[in-house]
C-alpha cells in the first residue's frame, strides 16, 4: 500500500532533511551511507540523498529484518 502525501517532497534531501526524516543524528548517517549502502548523490562537494531510493533502501531493510 503506497503512502499518499498532501505536499510534495522534494526529489532530494540535504543533511538536515535526511537527519529529520530519519530521526539520526549526522554522523550516523555518515555511517550508513559509508557501511550500510544508504543512497546519496554527490553535487559537486553537496551531499544529497534522494528520497524515493530512501524509501526503497528503507523497505528492503525491514523486509531483511523480518
Amino acid at each position: 500500500m503506497q503512502q499518499v502525501s498532501l505536499t510534495p517532497q522534494p526529489l532530494l534531501l540535504n543533511m538536515a532533511q535526511a537527519q529529520k526524516v530519519l530521526s539520526l543524528e549526522r554522523t550516523k548517517i555518515y555511517e550508513l551511507i559509508a557501511k550500510e549502502g544508504l543512497p546519496v548523490i554527490h553535487i559537486g562537494r553537496a551531499v544529497r540523498i534522494p528520497y524515493e531510493p530512501l524509501q526503497q533502501w528503507l523497505m528492503k531493510r525491514q523486509n531483511q529484518d523480518l
